[in-house]
């Protein structure tokens, strides 16, 4: 899980490590959406998430078989 801090999203990308994204100001949705278009990550909104979304969020990370 990361907010998307441009180091994290670098880190994320050149590694290949799934992240579930939760931005919450400045360049972190636009480094978000960079993971989401290298499909290494899964996107949730801090101000509406729940136990489950996470929860989901997380499960579709683990197993993603690609």
């Amino acid at each position: 899980m990361s907010h998307c801090g441009q180091s994290g999203v670098y880190e994320a990308v050149s590694s290949g490590t799934p992240v579930v994204t939760i931005p919450l100001f400045g360049d972190q949705r636009p480094n978000a959406a960079i993971l989401l278009y290298r499909e290494v990550g899964v996107d949730l909104d801090f101000k509406t998430a729940t136990k489950e979304t996470v929860l989901a969020a997380l499960n579709a990370i683990v197993n993603d078989t690609r």
